[in-house]
């Protein structure tokens, strides 16, 4: 058995950065925390680039996180044939009128969050797997104009 430090790959792989895209996306969208921590662990069981995947998790941050959670809960809830989403809205109304009562909507918040969990989750699943799929085509397409460019640019010089 090779040791940990053999396995974990820091160049450029052969099938280039498609792969390592698709996993740190996917671990990116999914996982809600510890994201770098869980892209290591499918880094190196995939046996893909680590910092490439690593910075691929980064799709995610506080700033971007809202609409595609939204977004999530909105398609989980269609996935799971649950209700259509006016929760969400009763809940901003709620926050809304008693925003001097931080007590009393923080409890109903984390009531809310648990029982949306199965639709959001859901959602994101599907989110994560169309975009590892989608940052994987385009990646290994770009890959493939690229080299498409190079041979043409070198069949192109005057020898």
């Amino acid at each position: 058995m090779r040791p940990i430090w053999i396995t974990i790959s820091f160049g450029s792989s052969t099938g280039g950065v498609a792969g390592d895209l698709a996993v740190g996306l996917f671990v990116g969208i999914l996982a809600p925390f510890a994201q770098i921590l869980f892209d290591t662990v499918g880094a190196i069981l995939l046996r893909v680039n680590l910092p490439v995947a690593a910075f691929a998790t980064l799709v995610t941050n506080p700033f971007t996180v809202p609409p595609p959670y939204y977004l999530a809960y909105r398609l989980g809830g269609l996935v799971l044939r649950h209700g259509n989403g006016d929760d969400w809205l009763k809940l901003a109304g709620m926050v809304a009128r008693e925003q001097g009562q931080v007590g009393h909507w923080f409890g109903k918040l984390l009531h809310w969050l648990q029982s949306v969990g199965p639709q959001r989750m859901s959602g994101l699943a599907v989110i994560a797997c169309r975009s590892a799929l989608l940052g994987y085509a385009l990646a290994a397409i770009g890959r493939r104009l690229q080299a498409n460019y190079r041979r043409h640019k070198r069949r192109a010089r005057p020898s």
